[in-house]
């Protein structure tokens, strides 16, 4: 071989050029050319390997891809609840992700009085080819799959022998063919195959390669896996008790089918077809959706294109949670500026006070000051702003306790109890807690590394029988520690980490919140201080180093200020701020 004997790219060109070696064999120029030539080889061996390597990798993403592709359709189709459209959709997507030419779904299912009915959809099937599909659906190729429950996949369909007794395959000429079984899940019901997914080419051999085979094969499980869920929610859906009160899609927020969420929903329906926007409380436990549900209201009321404006009463301190409310003016307190409160916010729209429970009692007659008059004043001025809001509560404390105990103002609970929304807790309504985990799954299965698609029967059930505490909170925390966890399409009660899935976790005592132990300690530090120290209010605020009107709030604040001397008004007059 010439030593300048090159081609190629100028990349091949580099590989291929001989390095000359270096040491006695450099004078001897027969062991020269030998140790090029094997050289040359060795290039043209590793540039071989580099080339597979190539092709391998590009196989390798053009496979990640189609599954992609496919895990993307899954999820977009999921949230379709008619068969047909389903269909459609899901052949649609298959023909674009494939250089099919031609494609057809069916699936069969019992009729009445037992009979064999199919579903038939097609995409570039013409009316001239309704003899071909009536031939593969009967006996031909098709009909072999619904028989054995095996995929059928050719080459080249009109050379292959398997296909010799075929009529209608050599009338059309088809070269590329792939059939592959929709079957039903493991406990599904119905028959082991439920239809079949048929895509042809007549034109190009080989379309569908062994990956694209695996991955329609995935597609055709899945097709399954929905077709039988359809089959068993059809008569569930009928029999929906919410069904008047969701029309145009209205409240599809709001998950659950059953008579006490129907409850709910009727009326969260009289008030936004009546235009009632008088203060509203909404109770239940933590994490059954306040929140959602004022947010729903909001929505598809009169107010939607109005703010809705949301603050967490126990979320801030409360020298914070009274300008944050009400607005404050330039020169108030330390730091403070010029601002709308949100009740000013809200003004044409929604006000949501989450945990009202949680708002002292100094704020409270503020608020029920602001409710009487539609009128609030910020802190540090001496005008008043009109507002005019919808103004909604929220709270998981029981109000009548809290009125009876004196934490909370009766005349403020009366002025915020117009309306009651009370939403029933998971453990009351267990159907509905199953229903709710396939919502949090299909929010999950866009997340590239889970596998999961569905509860497994078995998942249901421990979902039905739990207690769920946390109630929808909770079980949304479950279902994604599940779906991160599953192996497989089917989330397990393993995956759901629920012990048995029957028993309630043990019951603990309920101990004060973080505010209430706080107040608590304050009120017998005051009362200690004033035994100790009192009556005078002076002495008492320079034993503790507090200002003497920030002492006489907090005495007044925890109903102490009566007892401090009589001589010594309080320093703050009344009515400022």
């Amino acid at each position: 071989m010439p030593l300048n004997d090159v081609s190629g790219s100028p990349e091949e060109q580099i590989l291929e050029f001989p390095v000359l070696p270096r040491g006695p064999q450099a004078d001897d120029p027969e062991a020269l050319r030998e140790e090029v030539i094997a050289l040359h080889g060795r290039l043209k061996q590793a540039r071989a390997r580099l080339r597979e390597y190539d092709g391998a990798a590009r196989a390798y993403r053009g496979e990640r891809e189609l599954y992609r592709s496919i895990c993307n359709h899954m999820v977009s189709l999921g949230g379709e609840r008619s068969l047909g459209p389903f269909l459609e959709g899901a052949l649609q997507a298959i023909h674009r992700m494939t250089r099919a030419e031609r494609g057809c779904i069916v699936v069969y299912h019992a009729g009445a009085g037992g009979a064999a009915t199919t579903v038939l959809k097609t995409i570039q099937f013409a009316e001239s080819d309704a003899g071909f599909l009536h031939d593969q659906i009967s006996g031909g190729i098709i009909g072999e799959v619904r028989t054995t429950g095996r995929t059928v996949h050719s080459r080249c369909a009109v050379e292959d022998d398997q296909f010799r007794g075929y009529a209608s395959v050599h009338r059309m000429a088809l070269r590329s063919v792939l059939c592959v079984p929709i079957p039903a899940p493991s406990g599904g019901a119905g028959s082991q195959v439920l239809g079949a997914l048929y895509l042809d080419n007549r034109h190009v051999e080989d379309v569908f390669s062994q990956e694209a085979r695996q991955a329609i094969e995935l597609f055709g499980r899945y097709l399954g896996l929905w077709i039988d869920q359809h089959a068993r929610g059809v008569s569930t859906r009928s029999d929906d008790p919410t069904r008047p009160f969701r029309t145009g899609g209205q409240f599809k927020e709001v998950v659950g089918r059953s008579p006490a969420v129907a409850a709910l929903l009727e009326e969260m329906d009289r008030i936004v077809r009546k235009g009632i926007f008088e203060n509203t409380l909404i109770t239940g436990e933590t994490g059954t959706g306040k929140d959602l549900v004022a947010r729903c209201l909001h929505a598809y009321s009169g107010r939607r294109d109005q703010p809705f404006v949301a603050i967490n009463c126990a979320a801030l301190p409360e020298n914070l949670l009274e300008s944050e409310l009400f607005g404050s003016v330039a020169g108030a307190f330390t730091h403070a500026r010029t601002r709308r409160g949100l009740l000013e916010e809200a003004t044409g729209g929604v006000c949501f006070l989450d945990e009202i429970g949680e708002l002292p009692l100094h704020l409270q007659a503020k608020l029920l000051r602001a409710l009487q008059e539609r009128r609030v004043r910020r802190v540090g001025s001496n005008r008043e702003v009109a507002v005019d809001i919808w103004l909604m509560a929220a709270t998981n404390r029981d109000l009548e306790q809290e009125v009876r105990e004196g934490r909370f103002r009766t005349d403020l609970f009366y002025r915020l109890n117009v309306i009651r929304l009370s939403i029933p807790p998971l453990r009351d309504r267990p159907d509905d807690s199953v229903e709710l985990a396939r919502v949090f799954l299909q929010r999950e299965v866009t997340k590239p590394y889970v596998s999961a698609r569905f509860l497994s029967p078995e998942a249901a059930e421990a979902i039905r029988s739990h207690p769920w505490p946390g109630n929808a909170r909770e079980l949304e925390h479950a279902v994604q520690k599940a779906a991160v966890r599953a192996t497989g399409p089917y989330v397990t009660p393993g995956d759901l980490d629920l012990d048995d899935g029957t028993a309630a976790p043990p019951a603990r005592a309920a101990g004060p919140s973080w505010k209430e132990a706080n107040s608590d300690f304050q009120r017998r530090y005051l009362v200690w201080a004033i035994e100790e120290w009192g009556p005078g209010i002076t002495e008492i605020a320079r034993k503790l180093g507090l200002h003497r009107t920030y002492l006489y709030k907090l005495l007044q604040k925890h109903g102490l200020s009566g007892v401090v001397a009589a001589e010594e008004p309080d320093p703050a007059a009344p009515g400022r701020g």
